[in-house]
């Protein structure tokens, strides 16, 4: 129980770190039909780059396998939950609330 408390603890200082310093960094803005395609906002490329991103970051902490559902989970969740301009608007706090929730399910499941 020790070591999956310090896994955690691990899982969350990076997702935390991860999601303080901020993922869009520069995406192009959505065209009027980029958006009809995507209702949500997302640029088309989003999970792509988002899981890229998030993959270099977990690995360092992380087997592959884990930080491959985290990072899957969290590119998900936010898609779910929010709208691209909503998701860009979230507060660290808002932002640790979802990948401790990835974490957590992943985790728990092993």
């Amino acid at each position: 129980m020790k070591i999956k408390l310090q896994k955690v603890s691990l899982i969350s200082i990076f997702l935390v770190a991860y999601l303080l310093l901020g993922y869009d960094r520069g995406q192009a803005r959505e065209t009027k039909e980029q958006l009809q395609t995507n209702p949500r906002g997302y640029p088309e490329d989003f999970a792509k780059t988002y899981t890229v991103d998030c993959m270099v970051e977990a690995q360092i902490h992380l087997p592959i396998e884990d930080a491959e559902k985290i990072c899957d989970c969290t590119m998900k969740r936010f898609q779910l939950l929010y709208s691209y301009e909503e998701y860009q608007k979230l507060s660290s706090e808002e932002q640790q609330d979802v990948g401790l929730y990835c974490s957590d399910k992943v985790l728990d499941s092993e």
